[in-house]
């Protein structure tokens, strides 16, 4: 393969992962015609004063799409993240049949009047280490310890743009609206928002359904739950597709290694298994990663190292870094559960992001004295959990006992966004059949 060909494909891959990644984090399901008498989006802001955050107050935008004059349900919907906006989601016609449906901005980011913004976190995050594994993060954690630093220099409390600061302006919108209870929707990062509103403010929160959920704690992946749901993907390829069960077989043998050179050029192999970890999230990506990491264990490194190649430009463009490590440090900054990913991992031929993203939770903890938030107890009445079948960001391994099992229904082949963004139809007869209680659940959603 001429050079000339080779970056052409590699171009093409590129701009394949972007896309990819792109319809992940912001995916509306259905393009909203705002032009439409019916349906008008009326947009506001919520402001919250006497903030200790320079410059003392903060201001949320928020959108409320509406139909008619009457009152009608109204559903707050909670995306994924965090680092991500929760506004670039749009409401699908279904959904709008019956409910209203309010988004409002998280706080720190995107179109929050206070955003939060440290070079060192993105530094920390496209730092190349020889594993992901404590022992190699050193360079990593530092980094981020002075992005904390850094943020606080800029005038930010740490506690104020916290998960539980999340909870509360949802809250304070719901009663900014006049709304005398709501119904909660959320997908990913969302459900733990969802999930605490409903638990503190239980009086309000009408019903829920929760995509892809995930506990407290679930910013922790361990690698024995990875290796779970890729065995179980294993045996329900075997019957149909024995060649991609071979392929994983590979993947999941420990004594395989990967080939970390591509002719003369060495591959950053922890940025190709990064990329390939979220690409296995979703059932359109997931055979692509799986079968790049199984042959990068048998030397054929092309993909691979596209992989590797992508993982700057995803990292640059996916997410506010700043954001995430403020909001997943709030909660789930364990140092227990951060061993035991790590030391899953010596046994892992993949390992976990966990173990560096949550590296410098010591000096976080060091630095800030609200660091750990009191953990709740999740409040699982009137509540809807659905989740793919094939998720290792939130596998099915994780499962709450406190939720009743006919409150969880999984996804034949799903994985993490598919659940809700490949089916509006059916997301929507979901909600119907929580919400008003509607007999008639999607067909097209099955338990395995």
């Amino acid at each position: 393969m001429t050079l000339l060909a080779y970056t052409s494909r590699v171009s093409l891959f590129l701009l394949f992962t972007l896309i990819i990644f792109g319809c992940h984090m912001t995916a509306s399901a259905q393009t909203l015609d705002t032009t439409d008498q019916e349906t008008r989006r009326e947009q506001g802001r919520l402001t919250i004063p006497n903030l200790r955050s320079k410059p003392g107050h903060l201001s949320l935008p928020y959108h409320y799409y509406r139909r008619g004059a009457k009152a009608r349900p109204t559903v707050f919907f909670l995306s994924g993240g965090p680092g991500l906006s929760n506004l670039k989601w749009t409401p699908p016609e279904s959904w709008l049949e019956n409910f209203d449906v309010v988004t409002l901005e998280y706080r720190g980011v995107g179109r929050s009047s206070i955003t939060l913004n440290s070079r060192y976190f993105l530094q920390a995050v496209t730092t190349p280490t020889a594993s992901m594994q404590l022992a190699e993060a050193e360079p990593v954690r530092d980094k981020i310890e002075r992005g904390f630093r850094d943020l606080q220099q800029q005038g930010i409390a740490l506690e104020e743009f916290s998960i539980s600061e999340l909870v509360d302006d949802i809250e304070r919108l719901r009663r900014q609206l006049q709304l005398p209870h709501i119904y909660l929707v959320a997908h990913s990062f969302g459900t733990r928002v969802a999930l605490w509103y409903q638990s503190r403010y239980r009086q309000y929160a009408a019903g829920s359904v929760l995509f892809s959920l995930n506990t407290p704690g679930g910013f922790i992946w361990y690698p024995e739950d990875t290796r779970s749901v890729w065995d179980r993907y294993r045996i329900r390829l075997a019957e149909s597709n024995t060649d991609l069960a071979e392929q994983i077989a590979k993947v999941l043998d420990p004594e395989r290694q990967r080939r970390k050179q591509f002719g003369f050029w060495k591959i950053k192999d922890t940025h190709a298994l990064t990329v390939a970890f979220f690409m296995s999230f979703n059932a359109g990506t997931r055979d692509r990663a799986l079968r790049a990491m199984a042959d990068a264990s048998e030397g054929n490194t092309g993909t691979w190292s596209m992989l590797a190649l992508s993982y700057p430009l995803i990292t640059r463009f996916s997410f506010n870094w700043a954001d995430f490590f403020v909001k997943a440090y709030s909660t789930d900054c364990d140092l227990d559960a951060i061993s035991k990913a790590d030391q899953q991992a010596t046994l892992s031929p993949f390992q976990s992001p966990s173990s560096i993203l949550f590296s410098a939770c010591s000096n976080y903890l060091a630095i800030h004295q609200h660091a750990t938030e009191v953990n709740f107890t999740p409040d699982y009445r009137h509540t809807l959990v659905v989740v793919g079948e094939f998720d290792p960001s939130t596998p099915i391994e994780r499962k709450p006992a406190a939720l009743p099992n006919e409150s969880f229904i999984v996804i034949k082949n799903a994985g993490h966004a598919d659940v809700l963004y490949s089916d509006p139809n059916s997301t929507a007869r979901w909600l119907r059949s929580t919400f008003l209680r509607s007999p008639t659940p999607p067909d097209s959603l099955q338990t395995p």
